[in-house]
């Protein structure tokens, strides 16, 4: 697996799909799940909980990982803020690869 901090499926997803505009929470994985590979996907999953093992990482600094991705959204109001949001990212990546 690829380091999260150096180009990355991660990076790859937040950059391209939560960029800038995106019209819902959900618009933008449904793009990359229709546009993207299996093996990519399953990337993104690993890096996801590679990034959420770290316990002591803060929602704040989730976000600011996020942000430093290229991810434009604002979750720290949000139930599960930045944490609970990138689990069911993964959640969701799951199900899909499991329904193909």
């Amino acid at each position: 697996m690829r380091n999260v901090d150096e180009a990355s499926e991660l990076t790859h997803f937040l950059s391209v799909y939560y960029g800038e505009d995106f019209e819902t929470w959900w618009s933008g994985l449904d793009q990359y799940l229709d546009d993207d590979p299996p093996e990519d996907q399953q990337e993104l999953i690993q890096e996801i909980e590679h990034v959420l093992a770290d316990r002591t990482r803060t929602d704040e600094q989730l976000g600011d990982l996020l942000e430093s991705r290229g991810f434009y959204g604002y979750l720290s109001d949000t139930p599960g803020g930045y944490r609970g949001w990138l689990e069911e990212i993964a959640r969701r990546v799951r199900a899909h690869l499991a329904d193909a």
